[in-house]
C-alpha cells in the first residue's frame, strides 16, 4: 500500500527503502530505536509485544528477524475481525467487520494463543478511504487503527499474567 498510494521505496527484498523519503528515514531511525528498547527489555525481562500489520515490510528486516529469533519471542498472527474490529459508522446491528491481518510478536507468555484467522461467518468492509460518521469524515484506515476491546482484553490479560509471575 506505502508503494501504491504513497509512492514509498520499501520493498520485500529492501524493506529499509531507499533512504531518500523523510518519513521513511524517520521510520528507520525508529526501527534502530526498538532494537536498543527490545535489547534493554530482554535484558531486564520485562514483557513486550510489537505490532505492525501481518503483510508489512518491517518483518522482513534484519532488525525484527533477530528480535523474531529471541529465545522467548511468540508470534501472534490473527484477523482483526475475529476481536470484533467495526467499521467506523456501524450501524450497532449487521454483523460487519473489518479484517486487517494483523501480527504481534513479542515476550508475553501465551502470545500466541490469540492467533486466529477470519472464520468467514460475518461481512467484511475495508479499511480505505473515509466515510461520513455524523457531521465529520472518518478515516477508515486511522479508525482501524485503533484495537477492539476484545482484543485489549486478551492482551492485558496475558501482560497481567505474565507480570503476576515475576514476584
Amino acid at each position: 500500500m506505502n508503494q501504491v498510494y504513497n509512492g514509498g521505496s520499501r520493498t520485500k527484498e529492501n524493506p529499509i527503502g531507499a533512504k531518500i523519503l523523510q518519513r521513511e528515514i524517520v521510520g528507520n531511525r525508529q526501527l534502530f530505536q526498538l532494537q536498543r528498547l527490545v535489547a534493554a527489555l530482554v535484558k531486564a525481562d520485562v514483557p513486550f509485544t510489537i505490532e505492525n500489520p501481518h503483510d508489512s515490510y518491517i518483518w522482513q528486516t534484519k532488525i525484527m528477524k533477530d528480535i523474531m529469533a529471541l529465545e522467548k519471542v511468540e508470534i501472534a498472527k490473527f484477523d482483526q475481525c475475529m476481536f470484533l474490529l467495526r467499521p467506523p459508522g456501524w450501524d450497532g446491528i449487521t454483523d460487519v467487520r473489518v479484517r486487517k491481518r494483523t501480527r504481534i510478536i513479542g515476550t508475553v507468555a501465551g502470545l500466541s494463543s490469540i492467533s486466529q484467522f477470519c472464520d468467514k461467518q460475518h461481512s467484511h468492509e475495508e479499511a480505505f478511504g473515509s466515510v461520513r460518521v455524523g457531521d465529520k469524515r472518518v478515516s477508515r484506515a486511522k479508525a482501524a487503527g485503533a484495537y477492539p476491546y476484545p482484543l485489549c482484553r486478551k492482551l492485558a490479560l496475558l501482560f497481567a499474567k505474565a507480570l503476576s509471575q515475576r514476584q
